[in-house]
């Protein structure tokens, strides 16, 4: 399992949340979003493969990065 956070700005947030993310990404894992006290929000990926750090940019700046796959 690989582990991602990005830091993201409420705007861009797609309108369906944690599953239109997942969607989005082409991943399977799981998605949670939280929010931080400075008005953003904390998108925490769990995914059984690496992602492409590109992908996780479009949503914001990746804070952390945990983890190593299997492959």
């Amino acid at each position: 399992m690989v582990t991602y956070q990005v830091e993201v700005d409420a705007g861009r947030i797609p309108r369906g949340g944690a599953a239109a993310i997942l969607k989005e990404l082409g991943i399977t894992g799981e998605v949670s979003i939280r929010p931080l006290g400075n008005g953003k929000w904390m998108l925490e990926v769990c995914a059984e493969g690496q992602l492409e750090e590109d992908a996780l940019e479009s949503f914001g700046t990746v804070v952390k990065y945990n983890g190593v796959t299997g492959e």
